[in-house]
């Protein structure tokens, strides 16, 4: 199977209008289930970005990054990335930057304000945790040890000068909705080989590291979540990162295998050359994310990270929501009514209307 790049004026419709959907439609679809935790801190353009950094970007070469890269506001010969390795954009503020990377000086300046914004939200949460939410795991001389526990959603806060420290695998335990932000008080250290794990279906999406300094993730470990650093963020050699690293006032240094964005996809099985299974949603390609090439449906550009509530815009159909509870109903603001798919039926594809309550083929 090959899917090629989305028409250029397909993109350009979906993102201008996408965002304005998602905004004013929101109260139409379904109530979601209740959430547990604060509420997600709000990132801005900066959810786009794998790689957000204010000096520069170093790396040994290699490692595959989905989403976008920038460094802002030093020069783009400081983006030490090619495109070959990207499954997204390389940002830079003027055009030094690497053979393909997009000169958006203004993007990246709106990006790096909103990394501070969010940075700050998340730093400033209330009220300040306590019990088991403050300095939780096991003391050392420098901070906390949270390796080997299981934690559910919540507000967790490591006080001023101290340092989380994950020795151990540590298990995140929530539903979909549900949110974990973490206050650090100073670094933030993965030792080698360590693995955050989710569980009950916690969403990468959802949770939040904010570390005063800086975050090293060690050799061959695995981390969920996107990082905040108040100065750099480190991935050493082999290791994995499925959220972002964003850096707000030094560099981001990538050694690692992998980055990448979170998306509603996170638990499909990777049939190789971008293609994906899910066992709700079927066969497609994420090659062009957040475009991705559907089986029978064809190219939809997709908006959100949470498999639970997904919009999507096709050019048949135009735009549709849905959610892993919910598929293979979809919701279209189009036609403002519900449609039932026929699954499996391709080339023409079956929708029942359930306004006019027939059944209507459509082509992609």
């Amino acid at each position: 199977m090959q899917a090629c790049s989305p028409p250029p004026i397909l993109v350009r419709v979906a993102k201008q209008i996408l965002i304005s959907l998602v905004l004013t439609s929101a109260a139409m679809v379904p109530c979601q289930s209740f959430a547990v935790g604060p509420a997600p801190v709000n990132l801005g353009s900066t959810a786009d970005f794998a790689i957000l950094s204010y000096t520069a970007i170093t790396s040994t070469g290699g490692g595959v990054i989905t989403g976008n890269a920038g460094v802002s506001p030093a020069a783009g010969s400081f983006i030490g990335l090619n495109t070959s390795q990207m499954f997204g954009t390389i940002y830079a503020v003027d055009s030094t930057g690497p053979a393909g990377s997009v000169v958006a000086p203004a993007l990246l300046t709106t990006a790096m304000g909103d990394l501070t914004g969010a940075y700050n939200d998340a730093a400033g949460r209330t009220p300040v945790p306590t019990g088991p939410f403050l300095n939780p795991g096991a003391a050392y001389l420098s901070g906390y040890n949270i390796g080997g526990m299981t934690l559910g959603p919540g507000l967790y806060k490591f006080g001023s000068g101290q340092t989380a420290f994950l020795e151990s695998d540590v298990t995140l335990s929530g539903g979909p909705n549900d949110v974990w932000i973490f206050q650090c008080g100073a670094d933030l250290q993965v030792a080698n080989n360590v693995h955050v794990i989710l569980a009950g279906g916690a969403q990468v999406g959802n949770i939040f590291w904010q570390v005063d300094t800086a975050a090293v993730l060690g050799t061959s470990s695995v981390f969920e979540g996107t990082i905040m650093a108040g100065t750099a963020v480190t991935m050493n050699t082999s290791s994995t990162l499925q959220g972002r690293a964003l850096a707000e006032t030094a560099a981001v240094t990538f050694n690692g295998n992998n980055i990448s964005l979170p998306s509603p996809w996170d638990g499909a099985t990777d049939l190789g050359s971008g293609w994906k299974n899910s066992s709700w949603f079927g066969t497609f390609n994420v090659n062009h994310y957040p475009w991705i090439y559907h089986k029978q449906h064809g190219w939809m550009y997709v908006y959100g990270n949470d498999s639970t509530s997904i919009w999507l815009w096709t050019p048949d159909l135009g735009f549709l929501w849905t959610g892993s509870g919910v598929y293979p109903w979809l919701w279209s603001d189009t036609q403002k009514t519900w449609l039932y798919y026929d699954v499996g039926s391709s080339n023409p594809r079956y929708f029942y209307n359930s306004n006019s309550q027939k059944w209507v083929a459509v082509s992609p």
